[in-house]
């Protein structure tokens, strides 16, 4: 029984934590808003995304390049606005090679 009572509450805790804390997602405070990011995503590299995707007027699409201090490469970046019924709360997620992907509010 206190097998299953510890299973149960491990589980719970990772219900409760998210898609952040179960998959390796992390979150990048570099900044307001704040940004979630892959596993396989640096903090530097989505915020570079993310500033070129601001830089280029936060367009519902877009697609361009991004700079990763951590492997010293541009990656293709394909980024999509998401809007919601108020203003403060539109959203943007962005996607690239190799398992990347950032998600963030608007700045």
């Amino acid at each position: 029984m206190k097998r299953i009572v510890t299973a149960a509450v491990a589980m719970a805790a990772l219900a409760i934590a998210g898609p952040a804390a179960a998959s390796g997602n992390h979150w990048c405070h570099q900044g307001d808003p704040g940004i979630l990011a892959s596993a396989r995503t640096s903090c530097a590299f989505a915020g570079n995304a993310y500033s070129a995707w601001v830089n280029q007027g936060t367009k519902r699409y877009w697609q361009g390049r991004a700079y990763s201090p951590a492997t010293h490469q541009r990656y293709l970046v394909t980024c999509r606005r998401t809007s919601h019924r108020d203003w403060w709360s539109i959203s943007v997620t962005c996607t690239g090679s190799n398992g990347i992907w950032l998600w963030s509010g608007m700045p």
